[in-house]
């Protein structure tokens, strides 16, 4: 009995002790092109993440299609636009 006592306490132990997984966080990428007063680039962010956002599977099937992108392309850019702020550093 004491020794399937100590092998639950120690099973219990090593559940307690399992790292907790959960989903990566995302990487969003800009990069910019810089030319005098002028400032270009392009900003890569994960559909899911604008997906948890502001919701882009408008028929809750699960899928994001082309289309759905493109109907939410205002809510996209004023979301992901609302959250850029670009300073300059240096002298």
């Amino acid at each position: 009995m004491m020794k399937r006592l100590r092998f639950i306490v120690a099973l219990w132990m090593l559940a307690l002790a399992w790292p907790v997984s959960a989903h990566k966080a995302s990487d969003s990428y800009l990069v910019l092109k810089i030319e005098g007063q002028q400032v270009a680039g392009q900003w890569d962010i994960a559909l899911r993440d604008i997906d948890f956002a502001i919701g882009l599977d408008a028929d809750g099937n699960g899928e994001i299609t082309w289309g759905e992108v493109q109907a939410r392309h205002t809510d996209i850019a004023a979301w992901a636009l609302g959250r850029l702020n670009l300073q300059r550093g240096g002298t």
